[in-house]
């Protein structure tokens, strides 16, 4: 639309250089585009979310990545259940991790060599946390900060939970021992 406006010429080259725009007219575009966004911001401010306190708890999903322990694998099995459909169904919402004593742990107990070459391909889906030296040394320390606690786990165990301190993550297990391990999140059920 064309109009005739009255415009401080000082102002309106300031506009033109701060925003880099090549015309005067893209200028005022520009300028009223950006006082329409700052109320529309303001108003929406305002207004919220419009959620209670308690739902504004509630509204945030954790996005925490998942180290999928071996004990939800074997439990799984041995109730007749596959843990592969329950773990995709979450798929779309948690990283799922996993280490090398996880592999280890459930791939050698499992008897069926299709189930053992589907259980590795989709463990190789996985986002895998490596056993570097950084992670022996904070296990080491771990297990021995523990053991002075009267809080003694197996060496299995410290390894997983030390994998999963080091990427920031939860467990998904049924062993109660990560429960003990401090700054770590155990957890029973992706749901």
């Amino acid at each position: 639309m064309k109009m005739t406006m009255h415009i401080n010429e000082d102002v309106l080259a300031d506009v033109v250089k701060i925003t880099g725009v090549e015309s005067k007219t893209k200028a005022v575009e520009f300028a009223l585009t950006e006082m329409v966004r700052r109320h529309r911001l303001k108003e929406f401010a305002k207004k919220g979310l419009g959620l209670t306190a308690e739902e504004l708890r509630n509204a945030w999903e954790d996005p925490f990545p998942q180290v999928v322990d071996s004990s939800f694998f074997i439990d799984r099995l041995r109730t007749g259940l596959d843990p592969l459909e329950e773990l995709a169904a979450w798929s779309d919402d948690w990283e799922l991790l996993t280490c090398g004593v996880v592999q280890i742990e459930v791939l050698r107990g499992l008897k069926h060599k299709t189930a053992h070459q589907r259980m590795a391909e989709f463990m190789g889906c996985m986002l895998y946390v490596p056993t570097l030296n950084a992670v022996w040394e904070r296990a080491r320390i771990l297990a021995w900060r523990m053991d002075r606690e009267g809080k003694t786990m197996q060496v299995t165990d410290l390894l997983i939970a030390t994998c999963a301190l080091e990427a920031e993550a939860d467990v998904l297990t049924y062993d109660s021992d990560f429960a003990r391990v401090p700054g770590l999140r155990a957890i029973r059920s992706l749901g």
